[in-house]
């Protein structure tokens, strides 16, 4: 009888560690960082995508794309925000990380694809 209850006790606790440690199931707090983390990234790819829309909207685009695809990945968010392609109407200054995906995706561009 006490063998029993002692393989009920490890079964229940095994049973939860593998639920936990597998991610069926998560605590309330690494649920809502990991909502956080989605919804930011969400924020910054969606920026990101209004700064490249400004860049093209700007001058030379090609020589932007080739001054970008030159620079480092580190640099291209001070690019990005020395031209002031990342400025929105009514924003403060947009995080390092916005020019930096903006960067990066300017510098990903085809120059063939451009108007």
């Amino acid at each position: 009888m006490k063998s029993m209850i002692w393989g009920v006790i490890l079964g229940a606790l095994g049973s939860l560690a593998l639920v936990f440690f597998t991610g069926f199931a998560v605590t309330g707090s690494a649920a809502e960082a990991r909502a956080e983390k989605q919804s930011h990234e969400a924020v910054v790819d969606q920026l990101a995508k209004i700064c490249v829309a400004q860049f093209k909207k700007g001058g030379d685009t090609k020589q932007g794309i080739m001054d970008l695809q030159n620079q480092s990945k580190w640099t291209r968010g001070e690019h990005v925000k020395d031209k002031g392609w990342a400025k929105i109407l009514g924003a403060e200054t947009p995080s390092e990380d916005v020019l930096k995906a903006c960067g990066d995706k300017i510098a990903e561009l085809k120059i063939a694809e451009l108007k």
